[in-house]
């Protein structure tokens, strides 16, 4: 995995994104592509605000926008065929900027249903093994534990957050690759969702986020009235 170093490689100045877009419309794919190589790189920031969302790391890690596949430096890396979102990237090794959680928020807790996304890291070093999860607010509503960047598979089967992960290579272990579909319905209405890791400093890449309007939870009063509903029922019998 290749870490660029600032001053040799970019002359970039401080270009954040802002989120001029205004109220979000879905569905939506994020694929990036109204980024640029190094854009939020200088000065370092754990944050970055981009068409509506903001994509974050704990710790004292950077987040930044990159080609991908080159940053990474895989022989081939399926969906990722050009810029993507790397935090942290300027992973170091070992726990240098105690960076485990890489979180993706929407602008003014608008909720949306997340449908897919690409998702990468490196070799010789970063976690493989993660937690993914959905909140809507501050309240837990998805989780899957033990999502395995180096496995395909389906995670969480048969529950509300299930998720079907798809190898997207390069499968030669310069770095691991997946597509994850979210096809649990816990995942239908969320604000934030997180990746998280133990052990050694986090290195996730995201592309290709396809978001879609979030599926409204059943309101009190139409709870109420299909109760009054069934009760007439009852009594009509």
């Amino acid at each position: 995995m290749k870490i660029p170093k600032p001053a040799a490689l970019f002359a970039v100045t401080a270009i954040v994104a802002s989120s001029a877009q205004g109220a979000l419309t879905f569905p939506y794919t994020e694929d990036f592509s109204s980024g640029s190589e190094g854009m939020n790189m200088s000065p370092l920031s754990d944050s970055l605000a981009f068409n509506g969302f903001t994509y974050s790391v704990d710790g004292t890690g950077g987040v930044a926008i990159f080609d991908v596949a080159g940053f990474l430096a895989p022989s081939s890396l399926g969906n990722f065929d050009g810029l993507g979102v790397i935090g942290d990237w300027q992973w170091s090794g070992t726990t240098t900027h105690n960076v485990h959680t890489f979180s993706v928020s929407s602008d003014g807790n608008t909720t949306f249903a997340l449908t897919s996304l690409d998702w990468a890291t490196g070799n010789a070093g970063p976690p493989t093994l993660y937690t993914i999860t959905g909140y809507n607010g501050l309240i837990e509503v998805a989780r899957v534990e033990n999502v395995d960047l180096m496995f395909a598979g389906t995670y969480g089967a048969s529950t509300g957050s299930e998720i079907v992960a798809t190898d997207i290579g390069p499968g030669d272990g310069s770095a691991y690759g997946l597509n994850l579909a979210f096809s649990g319905s816990d995942w239908g209405n969320i604000d934030r969702f997180e990746f998280t890791a133990t052990g050694n400093d986090i290195v996730v890449a995201l592309d290709n986020i396809e978001f879609s309007a979030a599926v409204p939870e059943p309101s009190a009063a139409i709870l109420v009235l299909g109760a009054g509903a069934l009760g007439l029922g009852f009594r009509r019998r």
